[in-house]
């Protein structure tokens, strides 16, 4: 296929994004403006889940390291469902928002048609192609060397 991999790093959350998740106990996970991945230390996701959003979370920081941009139709009903959220009036952010969770396998995407399953699996099969987990934190190690498989799996079914 091709040699391109991009590495994206997990890190432990701030003092101020301590904060903040403890605030926002639901938010599990966030692609920081820093480019790493930031999990919520008080998330009780199981590890399936947990690799989901890190996938999630990695795509995010990968098309923004590329400059990808995402060209993704959102009905007015699926902008409906987002109106309380940070998504409310950003329509790119939300079709981000919603190409990562597809890619993940999350269903909060929601219901999609079949031309935006049709984009999602396209970007599923190139994101897991080139995009790998790192950390320079220990307590990380099992989360990335899971998800990391777990690409690599999916890179190598073309699923």
């Amino acid at each position: 296929m091709h040699d391109l991999k991009v590495e994206v790093y997990i890190r432990k959350p701030s003092k101020s994004e301590l904060n903040w998740f403890e605030s926002n106990k639901k938010i599990t996970a966030y692609a920081s403006d820093d480019n790493y991945i930031v999990l919520n230390p008080h998330s009780n996701l199981n590890h399936d889940s947990m690799i989901s959003v890190t996938v999630n979370e990695g795509f995010r920081i990968l098309i923004r390291l590329l400059n990808i941009e995402i060209k993704f139709p959102v009905c007015e009903t699926t902008a409906k469902k987002f109106t309380n959220t940070a998504y409310n009036n950003n329509l790119q952010a939300l079709s981000e928002s919603i190409v990562a969770r597809g890619i993940a396998r999350d269903p909060s995407a929601g219901k999609l048609n079949e031309y935006q399953n049709g984009y999602i699996d396209a970007m599923r099969i190139y994101t897991f192609s080139i995009l790998k987990i790192a950390t320079y934190e220990e307590e990380f190690s099992s989360i990335v060397s899971a998800t990391n498989e777990y690409l690599r799996t999916c890179a190598a079914s073309g699923n």
